[in-house]
């Protein structure tokens, strides 16, 4: 089990400040990781809260993120992120 909390990391072009919430789990990602990504993205003064990880989120995570405005980015995101990049 890995976990970090990428601080905030802002996007020079657009001026975006992103609160990122990493999870390396072998299992699906609970209610408390979108729980913590919404309290970093508070501390943190961000505009954007994202959980991230290389699993899947379960279906209390996903209605938990939509109504807090939390973005997750399973592990199918990040093969497509990946695939964008190789190519």
């Amino acid at each position: 089990i890995a976990q970090c909390l990428v601080g905030s990391e802002m996007c020079k072009e657009t001026g975006v400040k992103y609160g990122i919430q990493c999870k390396c789990y072998s299992s699906n990602i609970q209610n408390k990781a979108v729980q913590e990504a919404i309290a970093g993205k508070k501390f943190y003064d961000c505009h954007v809260g994202v959980v991230l990880t290389n699993q899947y989120f379960t279906k209390p995570a996903k209605e938990l993120a939509e109504k807090t405005g939390i973005l997750l980015w399973d592990r199918s995101y990040l093969e497509k992120l990946i695939n964008n990049l190789n190519n």
